[in-house]
């Protein structure tokens, strides 16, 4: 905070929480979901560290309600009624990755989420954040919408105490997809726990050769005779690495991601009051100006000049204006 400044880390929130929503939908593989991300950032705007902790109850109902939307296949919300696992299609057919806990198993480990938090109140929120967010991915309670919850819950624990400013979202995701080394760290800490459950699990895995209707609408053909052999993988999960995996994303957050967002900002509202300085006009207008000086080496495009002509247009701008708007913008993104 003492870095950015309260101003300009409100400034900020909006864009953080829009980063990370379409950085969340990319780790998916669902980049292109205009609708959805919108609905995961409304989320993170309104939800983070507010109410009741989304682990157990109608806070976890609700949030999975917020997050999925009324467009979905599944016929109830809360923790899953059907087998669940995390895996590929290939040509020669189901790749299994992860086996999750059976439905009978969900309340107790979540509840052991909750009392986590309990017992380690005033304990280090990036270690209760990590412990809490995978420990929810390892469950995967839900038939829908796990991954997204998972890394909801890194913000929502690390507001609730109190690490991060109020209606600030630290874009975690967006230092998870950054390139694809950091997409392989990801990939890897996840491994930790579910390549050695699968080594004992992976011979109960079976398919069917028919599809089986759960109560929550899911239609599953996997087969898994190993709970009692997987459960204490399951249920004392080694989280170490992943304490310290999230604090290196946060401080590589930090660090890189947000203080570049935060210089791009001051940048942004210095441009946007040169130019309102050359002529004054609402600032969605200023900075469709700037957007466009930007993306064309700060030459005025025929397009841009069309934008603000026409009979529609109260005043015309004139060529000495255009020239100022141009040199607005290069000077406050000199240097860049």
């Amino acid at each position: 905070q003492e870095d950015f400044g309260d101003d300009m880390l409100a400034r900020a929130a909006v864009w953080l929480t829009n980063r990370e929503s379409k950085a969340s939908f990319a780790i998916e593989g669902e980049a292109d979901q205009t609708d959805k991300i919108a609905l995961f950032s409304h989320v993170l705007a309104t939800r983070t560290g507010k109410g009741a902790i989304p682990l157990i109850g109608p806070a976890l109902v609700e949030l999975q309600k917020d997050i999925i939307g009324p467009k979905t296949f599944i016929s109830s919300f809360g923790p899953r009624k059907s087998p669940v696992f995390v895996g590929e299609n290939t040509i020669r057919g189901e790749v299994v990755h992860y086996v999750a806990p059976p439905p009978e198993d969900l309340k107790d480990m979540l509840d052991g989420l909750a009392a986590f938090l309990k017992k380690t109140r005033g304990q280090s929120p990036i270690l209760r954040a990590a412990v809490v967010s995978f420990g929810f991915v390892y469950i995967h309670p839900l038939a829908d919408g796990n991954g997204r919850t998972h890394r909801y819950l890194i913000n929502d624990i690390l507001c609730r105490d109190n690490a991060i400013p109020d209606g600030v979202i630290i874009p975690v995701s967006v230092a998870i997809m950054a390139d694809k080394t950091s997409r392989r760290h990801y990939d890897a800490i996840l491994e930790r726990v579910s390549n050695p459950l699968m080594r004992v699990a992976r011979p109960h895995v079976s398919f069917a050769s028919k599809n089986k209707t759960y109560p929550d609408g899911i239609q599953s053909n996997l087969v898994f005779t190993g709970d009692g052999t997987a459960r204490p993988a399951w249920r004392y999960p080694d989280l170490a690495r992943h304490v310290d995996y999230l604090g290196h994303v946060i401080r590589l957050t930090m660090d890189e991601h947000m203080q570049e967002e935060a210089d791009y900002l001051r940048r942004h509202y210095t441009a946007r009051g040169l130019i309102k300085a050359v002529l004054d006009m609402p600032d969605k207008d200023a900075d469709r100006i700037i957007r466009s000086l930007q993306s064309n080496n700060f030459i005025v495009s025929n397009g841009l000049r069309k934008e603000f002509s026409g009979p529609e247009v109260a005043r015309q701008v004139t060529d000495d204006e255009w020239k100022g708007f141009a040199e607005s913008v290069r000077l406050a993104f000199r240097n860049e």
